[in-house]
């Protein structure tokens, strides 16, 4: 019997981190069957070993999809692909390095989307984890946590994050447009294309956790590269959207580039006037250096004018 909701998750070298990505999807408590399907690109660790082993006496149905050759290099495209070969209502995106937090986030989820059926996805906060620590993430901003926006809201920035979101998957596009593949981002333009034209449903509680480590990709990235990725990315939204909604499209992509540019002026503004404290402050450490040392010196030409000056200014002082 097909389950109501299917968990993707997507892993590639996470033998340090699977256990714990699956252990979360285990501990959910659902009023509804759940299906897990696992995507391995080609891990050349024991990746593999371990999800067999946490899944051995598992007590949800799980299936696992080894690919022979590793499929990110050549493209996104199979992210979506696998994604899309879901047949329940509901899916649910895990990244393999990342985990859940709370053992009722799919049924909160869930419940939401039933009670705004207009509604395309739902997705929710995280918690930042490094160095065994989980940090709050004050993201979305303020006026994106409403239990219901507009899908339009994502021509000014993404705000939605891979493992939080749960999928309507008759909203869900069955084939990305072309030139998909050849982005390097390829969270956005689904979010996007999904939720065009309807609703993104929030729900107002951290519920996952993303995980910060040495291979993550996007947290290694400079602030310039995360831009240009997104840059793409909203071009290529921009030109697969339907017609009427692409002038809102057009004016988020002019909004995030006078943005961008505002950011690097302020940046450059601020170590132009870091240099000139630094310079000021070279100069005054070279003054104070060249008054110890007249004050320090036996020279009778030096030290008198310099003397009377300061005892002056102290009768001032006290009268």
């Amino acid at each position: 019997m097909t389950s109501r909701l299917d968990i993707v998750v997507f892993t590639h070298n996470h033998e340090a981190f699977i256990e714990r990505a699956l252990s979360s999807v285990l501990s959910q408590e659902t009023s509804f069957d759940i299906h897990l399907r696992i995507n391995d690109d080609a891990s050349t660790d024991n990746t593999i070993g371990v999800i067999r082993e946490v899944l051995s006496d598992s007590p949800i149905s799980w299936q696992l999809t080894e690919s022979p050759e590793n499929r990110f290099i050549h493209g996104i495209s199979f992210l979506h692909e696998f994604a899309a070969e879901s047949r329940s209502e509901f899916i649910a995106i895990l990244d393999g390095d990342d985990f859940w937090t709370d053992d009722h986030k799919l049924q909160r989820q869930v419940d939401l989307l039933d009670r705004f059926p207009e509604a395309a996805l739902c997705h929710h906060p995280l918690l930042e984890y490094a160095a065994g620590e989980l940090t709050p993430i004050a993201w979305p901003p303020f006026d994106y946590r409403r239990e219901i926006i507009p899908g339009s809201m994502l021509t000014v920035q993404n705000v939605i994050s891979t493992s939080s979101v749960v999928l309507r998957t008759a909203m869900f596009p069955k084939k990305m447009p072309e030139g998909f593949n050849g982005l390097r981002i390829g969270d956005y333009p689904m979010w996007s294309l999904t939720t065009a034209g309807k609703n993104i449903a929030f729900v107002d509680r951290p519920m996952a956790a993303y995980r910060i480590h040495e291979s993550n990709i996007w947290a290694s990235l400079s602030a310039e590269e995360r831009f240009d990725r997104e840059l793409e990315a909203r071009i290529y939204i921009c030109n697969n959207v339907a017609e009427d909604m692409r002038t809102e499209w057009r004016l988020g992509i002019v909004d995030a580039v006078s943005g961008h540019l505002r950011l690097d002026n302020l940046a450059e503004r601020l170590a132009v006037a870091e240099h000139e404290r630094q310079v000021l402050a070279d100069e005054l450490s070279s003054a104070e250096r060249s008054y110890q040392q007249i004050l320090a010196s036996t020279s009778w030409r030096l030290t008198k004018p310099l003397r009377a000056i300061m005892s002056a200014t102290k009768r001032t002082a006290k009268a």
